[in-house]
């Protein structure tokens, strides 16, 4: 607020909880405001008092603006269960140690599903999409691919016998001198 001219939108909602503050504890502390309080809502005076503390707490202990904002652009950027379950476990740390109120906590938790959901439905629609683009072959089709596949297959080796070395590899050379083969009778 220390900005000459007119002040922006978080300066004035900062003002208004100060205000708010202000007003709670000030009204807590005088007798005469808490009868007038208790006399226009028809309740007590100890209930107004309980009211009072109650908003002065709230007011006091709300959450950050910038927590929630930054947790609810990440839940709807998420695009995996994993981070969805990361972000779902911070949103619980954070309600547990009071960063941030349960009505928060409770509206980030059901984003988290919504985005959950989101995710499921995009998965299927790939699913359905990779489906659809299968083709149905006719029988003649369906013999030259599997005539295909088979001719991909390398024969199967008899017992003792060794399969080629791949293409472009060298054997190596033995240290032993060929015995001559004897030519067959």
């Amino acid at each position: 607020m220390s900005n000459p001219g007119r002040p922006n939108k978080d300066e004035v909602a900062q003002r208004r909880q100060r205000i708010r503050l202000f007003l709670a504890v000030s009204a807590a502390a005088s007798e005469q405001a808490v009868k007038r309080i208790a006399e226009k809502l028809g309740v007590g005076e100890r209930a107004v008092r309980g009211d009072l503390e109650a908003i002065r707490d709230e007011v006091e202990h709300a959450p950050s603006d910038d927590l929630s904002h930054d947790l609810l652009a990440a839940i709807e950027g998420a695009d995996t269960f994993k981070l969805l379950k990361a972000l779902g476990k911070k949103v619980m740390h954070e309600m547990v140690t009071g960063t941030i109120d349960r009505a928060l906590g409770s509206a980030l938790v059901e984003a988290l599903r919504e985005q959950r959901q989101v995710l499921l439905r995009e998965r299927d629609e790939q699913a359905q999409v990779a489906l659809t683009a299968l083709e149905v072959l006719a029988p003649q089709e369906h013999e030259a691919l599997k005539r295909y596949r088979e001719s991909l297959v390398p024969p199967s080796l008899k017992p003792g016998e060794f399969p080629p070395p791949p293409e472009g590899t060298t054997l190596p050379e033995s240290d032993e001198p060929e015995k001559p083969t004897e030519p067959p009778s």
